[in-house]
């Protein structure tokens, strides 16, 4: 918004530039020397997120460079990789949403876990195309044929690819709108 408030409503700028400083600041407290963590307090403040990423990746796409450095980017999504993907059934079934080091499960407590407890398939695409852009080729090819594997080998689900699915062969939502973020690789 700075930048188009740059060229668009100079007034503005600076009110946006303001937040983008302060936003950067809280990437920074959200760093844990490894991954940005989830959020600085509660049930997930230990936890990396597959996609936590994905507004500084589409802001690269658009030209704008790297809003936070590109080594704890790097960093960040290679940990998404051992604990979301790997970590979880040896990467069969792609990028957990959310994961610790050590743990790929958390207990519900009014229904939030549906979501956390799964691969969110639209997600999983995202999370490869960052890493393909951030050069982590290797990682990305692995999970790309993981995705293909579950949609085209394993379930059936080309014709109604869900919204999420779970190691347990659970899956949510068919036909969901999400997954056509595969146009982003």
């Amino acid at each position: 918004m700075a930048k188009l408030s740059e060229r668009y409503n100079a007034e503005k700028a600076g009110y946006y530039y303001n937040k983008f400083l302060k936003a950067q600041k809280t990437m920074e407290r959200l760093w844990n020397g490894k991954y940005y963590n989830t959020n600085d307090t509660g049930k997930y403040s230990k936890a990396v997120m597959s996609d936590s990423l994905f507004g500084i990746f589409l802001a690269k796409k658009a030209g704008l460079g790297d809003l936070i450095p590109k080594e704890k980017v790097i960093s960040h999504l290679k940990s998404v990789y051992v604990n979301n993907v790997m970590a979880y059934s040896d990467g069969r079934f792609g990028p957990l949403l959310v994961a610790e080091e050590g743990r790929q499960h958390f207990e519900g407590d009014g229904g939030e876990t549906i979501q956390v407890n799964e691969v969110i398939v639209g997600s999983a695409w995202i999370y490869t195309a960052m890493l393909y852009e951030y050069g982590l080729h290797k990682e990305a090819n692995m999970v790309a044929i993981s995705l293909r594997n579950m949609i085209y080998n394993h379930t059936g689900l080309q014709f109604r690819t869900p919204a999420a699915w779970d190691s347990e062969g659970r899956f949510r939502a068919p036909l969901n709108m999400r997954p056509l973020s595969v146009w982003l690789m």
